[in-house]
């Protein structure tokens, strides 16, 4: 017999925004790569972008560290990306290119934005709220992270009004 998946519903809502998160972005990016090659170089740079969306590239050592990976894993990673011309090595720093602003960005970024919303509405707030939040303990059950502890923040988030976003 098959074993019971706990909020197994809940979790398969999460798991279907990641996807869709995947082929927003592979779509918007680099659509000539299939969506298996995209979640693999998916983590690798969404770190290099924050390092330069935050004004602090980072080198591969570093990269290295945050994404828990060897270096060599990781130097493969970007040379990939370096060929698909999404990433730049600069004085051993690693940046984005122009090609991640989109044509579209602004819908890229909608896109998004509706998928965390459609995700959200997927998962009852009665049937997580129980979980806690960060504040009483739900990050000690994982890494201390703060990425990780504000994943915990989810029934804060879905008792927000999810209307449509608007940017401006």
């Amino acid at each position: 017999m098959a074993a019971t998946l706990q909020y197994g519903r809940e979790r398969a809502h999460l798991g279907r925004s990641l996807l869709n998160f995947m082929r927003i972005a592979r779509d918007a990016h680099a659509p000539d790569l299939t969506l298996g090659e995209a979640g693999d170089l998916l983590f690798t740079v969404i770190e290099v972008f924050i390092g330069h969306a935050f004004e602090r590239p980072m080198v591969l050592s570093e990269l290295s560290r945050n994404l828990e990976m060897p270096r060599h894993t990781v130097r493969r990673k970007l040379q990939r990306l370096i060929e698909i011309g999404l990433v730049e090595r600069i004085d051993q720093r690693y940046y984005m290119t122009a090609k991640v602003n989109a044509p579209l960005q602004r819908e890229v970024l909608l896109a998004h934005l509706h998928n965390m919303q459609a995700a959200i509405k997927e998962v009852p707030i009665d049937r997580v709220a129980h979980l806690g939040t960060a504040r009483d303990g739900c990050a000690g059950r994982f890494r201390a992270s703060d990425r990780v502890a504000s994943l915990c923040r989810i029934d804060a988030i879905a008792q927000t009004s999810c209307r449509p976003l608007q940017l401006r």
